[in-house]
């Protein structure tokens, strides 16, 4: 435990001011699409690459940007291929052109990506496909599309891998109809889908929770000759595990053995979580012990879930005993475990009991992430005892952890709860992009003092930000206004919330308006405020 009062010795915080830095958009860029941006550009770079006699200008990647460690995460192929890049960019041959493409792309140096292509002289489908990979793992299906479209401008013909991945980007973005519109597409020019075409589209049907289309999508591809593989049965149980139908799930595997594919690790644990979101700890526990019946063993991802499942159920002593089964299986626990047992600890009061498991993380050399941090910054705020909350965030910053909004929001959530509005106002500087509950919580730091003119100031800060107020923002007002007797404004807040049309009185609500009546010494209106009530809900169809 000497480890754990050590790291957290230090109390006085100062995040760097990074933290709230954000570069504006250039000026001549704003307004436009990513979509049309790249369509500007790649007219002039087609433009270029028809003057083959035009020479090649140095590349404008800096070697310290990549030789900083990045460059050697790289594979070899894709390491020498950016090395040759960084040389002359002449001598790179055409296979060379798909390896920097790809580099470039996992690296995130989209402007170097974009101008590396304008240098490949007749771009083929593999550098296509490649730079559609890129934009599709950075999750920009737009641009992506419109690369579809100029290489059909430039001569070459999309196979089935270019209209896959633009299928898997949209699917990526939840995007089901857009993905099924690619497909369509893509039969009508006549490429032949292949497996992996199908397990794109059927993922992203399972995702949305549609068995339906799923295995009408399965029967579609067995009738073009091609058979389901184990990505497309894990694809059909994700589907039945998210709607909730376990049966069918559990049936998917017998249909596996049926079809000769043997079950995964990932299909049981799919179906394992399934069990977890109904809170059926036994289902769970069930599956578990018949994967390791088929000849499935296992991993720390199945554990993980299963101790999920018994946190949820408030079960400490049960997850207590899933990390021993997984250290008697060999398994070495990841944060993610530590992690789940130390929020179980926290979420039961038990401030010690979520050290120990700290103490023997950190024995484990299992370094702690965000989510680690943030349950023990909940605990010591739980305890009210701040000055371990705040040296948790100078930890983080020695770990070179950066605070989420959900660690720097439970920290204000401590200086709301003794009114100190000051601190609160420190921390929520910190924060970059404040959401509904940081506002929220500031306000109640507020109502807390009470300072009623400070509430209101936050609350137009929250609509100048354009953040939607919600059910909790307006209760803390309405009862704000109660505690000084203020009828008007909490009338006016009502109206206000009616207003808005994303926010709905609740049960609450109308008690802090009757509080404010009888506050004021108006029982009679504090009695009208329970009939409008009353009405309110019965005309709702709330009981």
């Amino acid at each position: 435990m000497n480890d754990i009062s050590e790291k957290m010795s230090m109390l006085s915080v100062s995040w760097p001011s990074g933290l709230n830095s954000g570069q504006r958009e250039p000026k001549g860029r704003r307004g436009k699409t990513m979509t049309s941006l790249y369509q500007d550009s790649s007219r002039q770079r087609f433009a270029t690459n028809t003057q083959t006699s035009s020479p090649i200008s140095r590349p404008l990647i800096k070697r310290h940007t990549l030789n900083c460690g990045r460059l050697r995460q790289l594979p070899p192929r894709q390491r020498k291929a950016v090395k040759a890049y960084q040389r002359n960019p002449s001598k790179v041959t055409k296979i060379q052109w798909t390896h920097v493409l790809v580099a470039l792309g996992r690296l995130g140096c989209t402007e170097e990506l974009e101008r590396a292509f304008t240098l490949i002289d007749k771009p083929n489908f593999y550098h296509f496909n490649a730079l559609l990979s890129c934009y599709t793992r950075m999750g920009n299906a737009r641009v992506a599309e419109g690369i579809l479209e100029r290489m059909k401008e430039a001569g070459v013909q999309p196979d089935q891998i270019s209209y896959s991945i633009l299928m898997q980007a949209y699917a990526k973005q939840g995007d089901v109809k857009s993905a099924d519109r690619v497909f369509e597409e893509m039969l009508h020019a006549g490429a032949t889908p292949d497996v992996v075409s199908y397990n794109t589209l059927i993922t992203a049907y399972a995702r949305k929770a549609d068995s339906k289309k799923a295995e009408s999508l399965k029967e579609r591809m067995e009738k073009a000759g091609s058979n389901a593989d184990i990505f497309t049965f894990n694809a059909l149980t994700l589907a039945y595990v998210n709607q909730g139908d376990m049966d069918s799930a559990e049936r998917v595997v017998d249909r596996m053995k049926w079809a000769g594919v043997k079950p995964t690790v990932q299909t049981f644990s799919t179906i394992m979580q399934g069990y977890v979101k109904l809170g059926d700890v036994r289902g769970a526990v069930r599956v578990l012990h018949s994967m390791q019946k088929v000849g499935v063993q296992p991993n720390a991802v199945s554990y993980n879930t299963l101790m999920q499942a018994y946190v949820t159920k408030e079960n400490f002593a049960g997850a207590q005993q899933v990390l021993q089964q997984m250290l008697q299986a060999g398994l070495t626990p990841s944060v993610i475990t530590f992690t789940t047992l130390i929020k179980a600890y926290v979420k039961g009061g038990n401030r010690k009991a979520a050290e120990i498991v700290l103490d023997r993380m950190l024995k484990a050399k299992v370094k702690p992430d965000v989510f680690t941090f943030s349950a023990l910054m909940k605990a010591h705020v739980d305890q009210g005892d701040m000055e371990k909350a705040e040296a948790i965030i100078t930890w983080m910053q020695r770990e070179r952890v950066r605070p989420n909004n959900v660690t720097l929001t439970t920290l204000m959530q401590g200086y709301a709860n003794r009114g100190d509005f000051r601190n609160a106002e420190r921390v929520f500087a910190m924060i970059k992009k404040p959401d509904a509950i940081t506002y929220n919580t500031l306000l109640q730091a507020y109502s807390n003092v009470p300072d009623v003119r400070g509430a209101q100031e936050v609350f137009m800060r929250m609509r100048e930000a354009r953040v939607t107020p919600t059910n909790t923002t307006y209760n803390v007002l309405m009862g704000l206004y109660a505690k000084y007797g203020d009828v008007l404004s909490a009338e006016e807040v009502l109206r206000d919330m009616n207003r808005c049309g994303k926010t709905r009185p609740t049960a609450v609500t109308f008690n802090k308006l009757m509080q404010a009546y009888l506050k004021n010494g108006d029982e009679v209106g504090a009695d009208f405020v329970m009939k409008r009530m009353f009405r309110f809900f019965e005309g709702s169809g709330v009981q």
